[in-house]
């Protein structure tokens, strides 16, 4: 199984000098509480809190090398790839098929985005604490199986269904447990829903605000709609899994779906489809492998399905765990020895996909014009697309496609930020000041649209209105050093026109003025030193901070200040 799971994996040996992609740069070096390892202590449930320690731990080891990230991403795609070995293997009694569900699972190209994209391995936790809760639980061994399980809600708190796929496993085999057995998750779900709804600490969950219209609204995706076209676009959304799941072409990391306000054809045929899943659960009744693994697909697909809404309605990482439950379906075919060699062109189709497919995650451009292509309303490809071209300076380019992301939403944060920030850097601080202060209002805690708004209030000389700014942003990430900095700056700089005053009353020998820009300028000054101080100390020792607070130092005659 070993060796069969790393020759599964060999595709993605050739993507460790990838580049971070989508989520990456965000959520592990701009996001609050991952700067330091003392973060450690300060990780809430709701973080699902298995891959913040692994990425905090990543990034005190590697910093921003990302070879070491994927290598890691790598070594726990090839411990998914050997306990789903082992899970089937228990399943059917069939190491032949387990082995050929390695080579299923480990090449199929709809997972290609749970290991490509360093944040989204907690598809990989989730999947290795659920199979060695189910694994355990199997063997009898209960606690270990217990203690399995809350790692992974810990992981992804799509977990939450285990209880109820290991409850079926019990019926479907006949495997009977004491009631208490099943009592003890029953509590664990008690617990995490009473700290979710108390304190916001427990499990994560998008939608917490108690008003499902207002979450509608704030989310890009959900914004035009009402909570019943989630349930009308449900069969729509479950057999397009199943299609990617057998023939995984055109897969994305940004699909558009057309949720529809009404019942359409495309509607009732997909409606009938989802049906006729359910219906062949009872037809194969009898069938004790086939039963529980399409009951325990769909029991792992009901959490990503949207019936709780979620941040995106389709996506590929979502499969990583049911896909297992799909690919165990095939047992029964596998097992007639005639239909065998059919399957066997499987692995070799999706190693064929996945080698088309892998080049698309090479640099963030190939990425993001190939999601473009494939999907030209996505808003997030054509914003990252625009950002691309940006950062290479086509200008012209990066308007377009910040143009096009903001014609299918003009609320998304992420694009007006963005045209703000080219409206500045072409000198028209008047339009970006607009967008900025739009951005602001939509999304009131986003500290780089006030940050950004700080910076073009400095430009214009508005230095009060920059100065509330920088606090802003300070009271919302207190870790900002570029916040910290600016304020002190501005304080300094007014420390510095008190000077030059106090220098020129003093030799106009107007004393009386002179002792007032003194007190001005030392007192100025002081508040510079204390911001840069409490920057340094929030914040690290950057150089940046460290060298004004210097500078400061010697208007006092003090040199290099001692930061301890």
């Amino acid at each position: 199984m070993l060796i069969i799971s790393i020759i599964s994996s060999v595709p993605y040996f050739f993507t460790l000098n990838y580049p971070f992609q989508y989520d990456d740069v965000p959520t592990i070096f701009e996001a609050k509480g991952m700067s330091n390892i003392d973060d450690l202590a300060n990780i809430r449930l709701s973080e699902r809190p298995i891959r913040k320690i692994s990425l905090i731990i990543d990034r005190f080891l590697f910093k921003d090398n990302v070879f070491f990230y994927r290598m890691e991403n790598t070594i726990l795609y090839i411990l998914c790839l050997i306990l789903a070995g082992i899970f089937i293997e228990m399943i059917t009694g069939s190491l032949y098929f387990a082995l050929f569900s390695i080579l299923i699972f480990g090449l199929h190209p709809i997972h290609t985005s749970s290991l490509l994209v360093v944040t989204h391995r907690k598809e990989m936790y989730l999947f290795i604490f659920s199979l060695l809760t189910m694994i355990m639980h199997i063997k009898r061994h209960h606690i270990p199986a217990v203690i399995c399980f809350v790692l992974a809600v810990l992981s992804k708190e799509t977990a939450i269904v285990l209880p109820v796929i290991i409850y079926i496993y019990d019926r479907v085999f006949d495997d009977r447990r004491s009631i208490k057995y099943y009592a003890v998750y029953a509590v664990i779900l008690l617990t995490g829903i009473i700290m979710l709804y108390i304190n916001k600490g427990g499990f994560y969950l998008p939608w917490t605000s108690g008003n499902m219209a207002e979450f509608l609204k704030s989310n890009r995706l959900f914004r035009d709609i009402q909570y019943y076209h989630l349930i009308i676009i449900q069969p729509y959304l479950f057999i397009t899994y199943i299609i990617k799941l057998i023939l995984p072409i055109n897969l994305s990391i940004d699909y558009y779906v057309p949720v529809e306000k009404g019942f359409t054809l495309i509607t009732l045929i997909m409606s009938f489809l989802s049906l006729a899943y359910i219906y062949c659960i009872y037809m194969f009744r009898k069938n004790k492998i086939i039963v529980f693994s399409m009951l325990s697909f769909l029991l792992a697909y009901i959490p990503v399905s949207n019936l709780i809404p979620v941040l995106n309605i389709l996506s590929d990482r979502y499969m990583f765990f049911p896909s297992l439950f799909f690919i165990l379906m095939f047992y029964s075919v596998y097992s007639r020895v005639q239909w065998r060699k059919l399957l066997y062109i499987m692995p070799l189709l999706y190693l064929v996909l996945l080698i088309i497919y892998i080049p698309v995650f090479r640099t963030e451009r190939t990425l993001w014009e190939y999601t473009v292509k494939l999907n030209p309303k996505s808003i997030v490809g054509n914003n990252n697309l625009g950002l691309v071209h940006y950062i290479d300076g086509d200008m012209q380019d990066a308007k377009k496609y910040y143009q096009a992301a903001l014609s299918e939403d003009d609320e998304y944060v992420n694009a007006i930020i963005n045209m703000g920030t080219l409206y500045a850097s072409s000198g028209d601080l008047t339009k970006a000041e607009e967008l900025f202060k739009r951005a602001s209002e939509l999304e009131t805690y986003n500290i780089k649209a006030l940050y950004n708004l700080g910076l073009i209030y400095m430009r214009q000389r508005k230095f009060h209105e920059a100065g509330e700014m920088m606090e802003r942003v300070i009271e919302i990430s207190p870790t900002s050093g570029l916040a910290w900095n600016n304020l002190g700056a501005m304080h300094y700089r007014d420390a510095v026109s008190a000077e030059i005053l106090f220098n020129l009353s003093m030799t106009m020998s107007i004393y009386p003025m002179s002792a007032v820009f003194l007190d001005e300028a030392i007192e100025t000054y002081f508040i510079a030193d204390s911001i840069f101080r409490r920057g340094i100390a929030l914040s690290g020792e950057s150089e940046l901070l460290i060298n004004n607070l210097n500078r400061v130092g010697n208007k006092f005659k003090r040199g290099k200040a001692p930061l301890k």
